[in-house]
């Protein structure tokens, strides 16, 4: 019988669990999925090899199903810096004024993949008061949320992507959980709902946890320092 290679175990720290989740960097079988949606250039079936390459090498009990976005794109990339390597190259191109022109430099550099870290706005929370007795509470959404839920309008059938994520509504007396409401009361619910109301929540989702990664770059044509942000799992996909 031939010898099994051992793999070494690396964690990383999963924001809505809570705590920190093993596992071990890519193998072939994980490479050969990952050049073969690359290929495809389908976003669904890019999305369906990082959860499947997640639950590959996770090596604890976790439902990637179930994790939100910002914790599937910390978990890639992680296994991105364990198996790949810790910097990325990208092209950034200038946008600083010279002369009343845009410099338009692209400059290559090598992007600092263990700067990631998680960003949330100030007070930022998944529970939603729409007025002094009656509030929601929702799941953060996945990988798989369309991003045209966000511009959908509510009256156009918006709610229905968005109530996917709802965890509860309550109100002053009892807590009425997403699996104990019909169909029809929630659309009674939130065709009900003031425009006020309906931007909070959109805003729950605009403003939820996300994964980035920051660096200073020097433009070496104009000179000009800029704050690079990087943001999204699918740049790092190659």
């Amino acid at each position: 019988m031939l010898p099994k290679i051992e793999h070494p175990v690396h964690e990383v720290f999963l924001k809505s669990l809570g705590k920190n989740v093993r596992f071990r960097p890519f193998l072939v079988k994980e490479e050969k999925l990952l050049l073969m949606a690359k290929e495809s250039d389908d976003i669904e079936e890019i999305t369906k090899s990082i959860k499947q390459i997640i639950t590959n090498c996770c090596l604890d009990n976790i439902d990637v199903n179930k994790l939100p976005t910002f914790d599937v794109e910390m978990f890639f990339l992680h296994l991105r810096i364990k198996s790949v390597g810790e910097t990325a190259q990208m092209v950034y191109t200038c946008d600083n004024i010279v002369d009343g022109n845009v410099c338009e430099h692209q400059t290559d550099f090598d992007l600092d993949l263990k700067n990631v870290t998680y960003e949330e706005s100030e007070g930022h929370t998944n529970t939603i008061k729409l007025t002094e007795k009656i509030g929601v509470s929702f799941n953060y959404p996945s990988l798989n949320m369309p991003e045209a839920a966000l511009n959908e309008k509510f009256e156009d059938g918006g709610y229905e992507l968005i109530s996917q994520y709802l965890d509860f509504i309550y109100d002053d007396e009892q807590v009425y959980k997403r699996e104990s409401v019909s169909k029809e009361e929630l659309t009674a619910f939130f065709d009900n709902l003031s425009l006020s109301q309906v931007t909070q929540i959109k805003r729950f989702f605009l403003d939820a946890p996300k994964v980035v990664l920051k660096q200073q770059l020097t433009c070496k044509k104009c000179s000009h320092v800029h704050d690079v942000n990087v943001e999204g799992v699918l740049n790092f996909f190659d």
